[in-house]
């Protein structure tokens, strides 16, 4: 089975092989975005590709007819399926007064079959054959065109093999970068960040220490780890409040506690109105309304941020989440807050043969999300039990559950601890035990903490 030869299949058959097939770069491409499609991940495909892609760069009426629908399933949000293709099309074919090119069914047939399909990690590779298919094609219509000037030819076809050097060299080996070039970008980027810091977004724990002490990025994967009842996702709820605050998008995958019990700490926080109270509201007084009232207008005007709260989710779920919402529902993303590593569910398609086995891929896929997506991920770990039968039961790394993969990982390691002297309440304090791109490891920021509204403030 090959498609017929005008479009995305050429047959290469051999005496040995019956029916192989290569894909020519329109069709290859094509079929890498389909690809995307069915994951859920188009808007991720698009992001990088869909400036530079123009209907002309196509050789075939099918193929410019299959890209324009494509990228009007994209802009609709519509999730793509054979019979929605074909109706998406069959619209644009009335718009532009056009009928249907005779081969489109079997095209498009093909296109969803599993032998026909191109992997979507390599779509960059295909867009580059595409650009250098286009602009051979606009070279040899230049040599075709009868012109008795030969000189303003020859710079016409030189001009076509400059636009096309360029284009590729956007693409070509586009991840290799010598140490030299690198450098000087560095250099660069510092100098333009100090004569023009407006231009750059700085990215603040919402703490002076913080900010002082341990270095937030986009990028950067921060595991926060605390026992059961240490306050880890007060911590990581005063985190959010103060981002939100400072007009961060925010996005919150909460697979143990509700939306709506964040949103109770995120107000009691803001206001000031004793969380308790959100539970037995027929205590509440005029004034503690007017509070809670005005703080909802503070989260309707200047909040941009996405509660998530269904359980057991994967960590492909996150993923595709967190691309719906950079691009559907905020417009952007700065973080992600995961709570907590070790309930997520299993990924699909994948069998571990160990808890061990499963953190490693999570805490790697944060990692990876984490540059991906352009954004600081905030992630929450239970400890073991480990420290529990020690004199000391300060946290260390290796007191994390299945600790090993959380610690290459991560950017930055903190704990949330409070002393457990029975004589004495201590107040809790933040400890880092990694800090990758600080100067200090293992210190400690004392805070102060309001059980009443579930505040951390530092000491």
């Amino acid at each position: 089975m090959i498609f017929n030869d005008k479009w995305c299949y050429v047959n290469i058959q051999k005496a040995n092989d019956p029916c192989p097939t290569e894909l020519t770069p329109e069709g290859a491409m094509i079929s890498a975005v389909i690809s995307y499609f069915e994951r859920g991940q188009e808007d991720l495909a698009f992001e990088s590709i869909d400036k530079d892609i123009k209907l002309d760069y196509f050789n075939t009426p099918e193929a410019k007819l299959i890209w324009s629908s494509l990228v009007h399933l994209k802009s609709k949000g519509m999730s793509l399926d054979l019979i929605t293709l074909f109706s998406v099309m069959g619209d644009v074919l009335r718009d532009d007064g056009q009928e249907a090119p005779k081969n489109l069914s079997s095209i498009c047939s093909n296109l969803f079959k599993p032998e026909f399909k191109t992997s979507s990690a390599n779509l960059n590779y295909f867009v580059r054959r595409l650009f250098d298919s286009h602009y051979r094609r606009e070279i040899n219509e230049a040599l075709k065109e009868p012109t008795p000037d030969a000189f303003k030819k020859g710079e016409k076809i030189r001009l076509k093999i400059e636009g096309l050097s360029s284009e590729l060299d956007k693409s070509v080996d586009s991840d290799i970068h010598s140490f030299g070039d690198t450098a000087r970008e560095l250099f660069d980027a510092m100098l333009d960040k100090e004569n023009h810091p407006e231009n750059y977004d700085t990215i603040s724990w919402g703490y002076m220490q913080h900010d002082e002490k341990i270095q937030l990025a986009r990028g950067h994967l921060v595991v926060i780890g605390g026992r059961s009842g240490s306050g880890k996702t007060t911590y990581a709820m005063n985190v959010l409040k103060n981002q939100l605050l400072m007009g961060k998008k925010c996005a919150v995958f909460s697979l143990e506690m509700s939306r709506s019990e964040l949103a109770q700490i995120l107000i009691s926080q803001i206001s000031g109105v004793p969380h308790q109270l959100f539970f037995n509201s027929g205590k509440m007084k005029p004034a503690h309304i007017e509070k809670i009232q005005n703080t909802l207008d503070i989260f309707n005007e200047k909040f941009n941020g996405a509660f998530v709260d269904l359980p057991a989710q994967s960590m492909e779920d996150i993923r595709r989440r967190s691309i719906q919402i950079k691009t559907k529902k905020l417009n952007g993303l700065d973080f992600i807050f995961v709570d907590h590593i070790h309930i997520m569910g299993d990924s699909e398609g994948r069998r571990f043969n160990s808890v061990r086995e499963k953190i490693m891929h999570i805490s790697a896929s944060l990692k990876n999300l984490a540059k991906e997506l352009d954004v600081t991920v905030i992630a929450l770990a239970q400890m073991n039990r480990n420290s529990e039968s020690r004199g000391d039961r300060t946290p260390t790394l290796a007191d994390l559950k299945e600790s090993g993969s959380l610690e290459q990982d991560a950017d930055t390691i903190v704990f949330t601890y409070r002393g457990t002297d029975t004589n004495q309440v201590e107040e809790p304090y933040i400890i880092c035990r990694k800090n990758r791109h600080g100067e200090l490891n293992d210190f400690k920021i004392c805070m102060m903490v309001n059980p009443t509204t579930k505040t951390f403030e530092e000491a």
